[in-house]
């Protein structure tokens, strides 16, 4: 378990440290000349049966503020520290109202300098802090009264420590995630930083990401209080010796991750509650030990405690993650709350399925949070987004499909999912939309994929889209003609005219399959100008008779199918990271240059999409 101790300036948190686990947390010189905390300190204390408790021990002054916040964000609970004699000072109401926008335990209040105060005056403070920590809420906690030089009431407060719960439970199975707080180098050693682990497990030799820029790196070695080990888990405050391309410094509030969730994001949707009434568009945010200046953008109308801000530079959080705002000079707390979703979009973030996302979100654990996105919302879920949200194990994802499953099947494509019911209703409005444009448009071979889209209310970029039109293919539902989707059994009746054009053409367009035909053979063998070809060519591609692939180059419908077919063989090899230019090129054997052609005219049909640099996802 970790506890941080919080109150006043000069109330005696260092010095009730010193005197409960005999270290000094104060390590610069800076602090011991002042005699004030600067920095944050670190002790730990063994219980009985094994267990030990981890203290940080944080500033009390008020210009450091940003420390105390960073220190506490990582801890199970709070120690609140009050000088018998001085009472509830300014930063006690301050950390009280910290404690309670984080939404941490008050675990104990220590009452110190007791030899300095009356039974009557201790009993006045006492009464003090309990009646502010209940107008915010906070439980009702253990008093102890102390005097850290004399040795008075420490056995008292040791044994309310031992009576303490443990500390948090992995209720959740989290990937790891470690909060950086130092990072320094020691000789015949190396780079060491310390942190807390607070998610998941951390072994040595692991491969992790260092979230400040991205880079990876390999734990060599591994102690918890000075004592070497194989492995640490949620909750423990550790040191880490690593090995890789780390940079000179490694600021409070960096981050070791695992790779398949390391992503960083510069705008977040968070829900807040506010102190004071307004808040300023401009503030601080801090979050896990990280401190960014944000703008503040107001999401829905009616609701006055969501909000996305957008930050000044990245940094890596998931859904749940707690939050305080602070005001640009840092002088004062103006809100607390919750990150609910960490990679907000930047536009369409007023639109109704935004707000069904965040309150899904909302619900307190991952897979709760993973039920309501399968079940309201209108489009696929993207399971890589869901995951690097959450910070949810692949394992645990896995596993809560197959319950989710069990009681509404679901289908999966690639790494996006759905209700099996949902994917049928899509498929039914795609027949009849076909069927329905077969009737009013017979000479066509069939039906745009962009125009199908839109009249079934969904965008080309849909997965939902994507995933329904491959069952309908699958099924013989549809049938697909180059760029065009049509019934199995629809037969265009297409002007006279154009089919004796087509004929004299095709001769030309089997020659040269699988690559379009040049046109100055077509031209040679059948003795016809530039322009006029042009133009016929333009008119049997306006009724779906060729494919324009790019200017002068054209195919016939059923090679660019077969051309489609090859990227969908690339990509259920590859089905999360999908295909590249040139590998679409050595399939198919059509060349780099009207590879790059065919390819764009895919994209522009929907056959294709590009996913990052130059990989595409077949449809």
């Amino acid at each position: 378990m970790i506890i941080a101790t919080a109150g006043h300036v000069d109330h005696g948190k260092t010095s009730l440290v010193r005197a409960l686990t005999g270290q000094e947390t104060d390590r610069t010189q800076e602090e011991r000349r002042r005699g004030m905390s600067i920095e944050l300190g670190y002790a730990w204390l063994h219980l009985s049966g094994g267990r030990t408790l981890d203290l940080v021990d944080v500033p009390g002054h008020a210009r450091f503020m940003r420390t105390l916040v960073a220190g506490v964000g990582a801890v199970d609970a709070v120690m609140l520290v009050v000088a018998a004699d001085d009472g509830v000072m300014p930063q006690t109401l301050e950390h009280l109202q910290l404690i309670s926008l984080l939404r941490l335990p008050l675990a104990l209040v220590v009452l110190t300098k007791c030899s300095r105060a009356t039974p009557q005056r201790i009993a006045e403070v006492t009464a003090a802090v309990q009646r502010h920590a209940a107008e915010l809420k906070l439980a009702a906690a253990p008093v102890c009264v102390v005097d850290s030089l004399t040795g008075a009431g420490l056995p008292a407060l040791h044994a309310e420590l031992e009576r303490l719960p443990p500390g948090r439970a992995a209720a959740d199975p989290l990937c790891t995630r470690l909060l950086i707080d130092r990072h320094f180098a020691v000789p015949g050693i190396g780079q060491v930083i310390t942190g807390t682990l607070t998610q998941g497990h951390i072994r040595t030799g692991d491969q992790l990401v260092l979230s400040d820029c991205g880079a990876r790196v390999r734990v060599r070695g591994l102690q918890i209080h000075g004592a070497a080990v194989d492995q640490a888990s949620a909750g423990q405050r550790c040191a880490l010796n690593l090995v890789g391309e780390l940079p000179a410094r490694i600021e409070r509030g960096a981050q070791l991750l695992e790779p398949t969730v390391f992503a960083t994001t510069r705008r977040m949707d968070i829900e807040l509650e506010p102190i004071c009434g307004g808040l300023p568009r401009q503030l601080q945010v801090h979050v896990n030990g990280a401190v960014v200046n944000a703008r503040l953008v107001p999401l829905f109308s009616a609701d006055s405690r969501r909000f996305q801000a957008v930050l000044s530079e990245p940094l890596v959080c998931r859904s749940g993650d707690r939050l305080v705002l602070r005001d640009p000079a840092g002088q004062r707390l103006l809100a607390g709350g919750r990150v609910l979703d960490p990679f907000a979009p930047d536009k369409g973030r007023h639109l109704p399925i935004r707000r069904l996302t965040l309150d899904a979100l909302s619900e307190s654990t991952p897979e709760q949070q993973l039920r309501r996105l399968i079940a309201e919302l209108p489009e696929m879920l993207d399971l890589q987004w869901f995951q690097r949200s959450t910070q949810f194990t692949r394992q645990a994802l896995d596993d809560a499909l197959v319950r989710l499953e069990s009681t509404d099947p679901l289908i999966r494509s690639g790494l996006l999912v759905c209700p099996r019911s949902r994917i049928a209703g899509v498929c039914v409005k795609l027949v009849e939309t076909t069927s329905q444009y077969h009737q009013r448009e017979p000479g066509w071979r069939g039906i745009e994929l962009g125009r199908l889209a839109r009249e079934v209310g969904l965008s080309l970029a849909s997965g939902l889209l994507r995933c329904a039109l491959r069952q309908c293919l699958d099924e013989k539902a549809l049938t697909q003609r180059g760029a065009r989707f049509a019934l199995p059994d629809f037969q265009p009746k297409p002007d006279p005219e154009r089919l004796r054009w087509l004929a004299r053409l095709e001769p030309d367009f089997n020659a040269a399959e699988p690559r379009p035909p040049v046109l100055g053979d077509i031209m040679q063998r059948l003795g016809l100008e530039r322009e006029p070809l042009l133009e016929e060519l333009e008119q049997l591609s306006a009724i779906a008779m060729l494919v324009r692939v790019a200017r002068n180059r054209y195919l016939k419908p059923d090679t660019l199918e077969r051309l489609a077919d090859l990227a969908r063989q690339l990509t259920a090899a590859n089905p999360e990271t999908g295909f590249t230019t040139a590998e679409f090129r050595d399939l198919s054997g059509v060349g780099r240059n009207h590879s790059v052609a065919i390819l764009e005219c895919m994209d522009r049909a929907g056959l294709t999409r590009r996913v990052a640099g130059d990989r595409r996802l077949a449809l």
